[in-house]
């Protein structure tokens, strides 16, 4: 289990840029086990293409975003995945506990880059939905190199960050404030993707 230091540190380094790049957010062998999930399902062919869009508008459009998902669920997912959803939980349950953060809810899938693909500069939260309050992105890429591609770039109001998508790193940001892409991969790319959230406002 993380101790509080480290979320200490995802709240200091949020308050400070609106975002947290945080080294081994998992044990190595909660986090083997996670990836070992993934690379099963995806070769079981559970994974489906990612849509743009919400609700009746989706669109899959593979000149925007490439990925492809699996949509996770903490009730009945295996050991890997539970271990995930209960350090998201104890980070949650810091966040509206220490910070009045007003976290209700939370999402997360599964996401397979194949080599080729990228994300298009998005915002995360939807024109009609603005319940999605923190982005949170795990990577699962075990020796990655330079030339594998496939980095996350965030724009901020004065600079560019180029997150490299490294093995047991999560990067935890505003879905509100920061556009952001995934740059074209060369090499299979995973990852769990998800978003905090409150309840609905409009």
């Amino acid at each position: 289990m993380i101790n509080e230091t480290v979320f200490e540190k995802i709240v200091d380094e949020f308050s400070e840029n609106g975002f947290c790049i945080l080294d081994n957010f998992l044990s190595s062998n909660d986090y083997q086990i996670l990836k070992s999930e993934l690379i099963q399902a995806y070769q079981d062919n559970e994974f489906k293409k990612a849509a743009i869009g919400q609700n009746s508008n989706e669109l899959i459009d593979k000149s925007i975003r490439g990925d492809e998902i699996l949509w996770l669920n903490a009730q009945d997912a295996q050991i890997g995945v539970k271990a995930y959803f209960n350090q998201i939980q104890a980070l949650q349950n810091y966040l509206n506990s220490n910070c009045f953060a007003g976290v209700q809810d939370s999402e997360f899938h599964f996401a397979v880059y194949p080599p080729g693909t990228y994300y298009q500069k998005h915002l995360d939260v939807f024109k009609t939905d603005d319940a999605r309050l923190f982005s949170v992105v795990f990577y699962l890429n075990d020796h990655w190199e330079p030339n594998h591609g496939g980095e996350l770039v965030i724009y901020t109001d004065n600079q560019t960050i180029t997150v490299p998508p490294l093995a047991n790193t999560l990067v935890f940001f505003d879905s509100s404030k920061f556009y952001h892409e995934v740059l074209k991969t060369n090499t299979p790319r995973y990852s769990v993707t998800g978003w905090l959230k409150r309840a609905k406002l409009f």
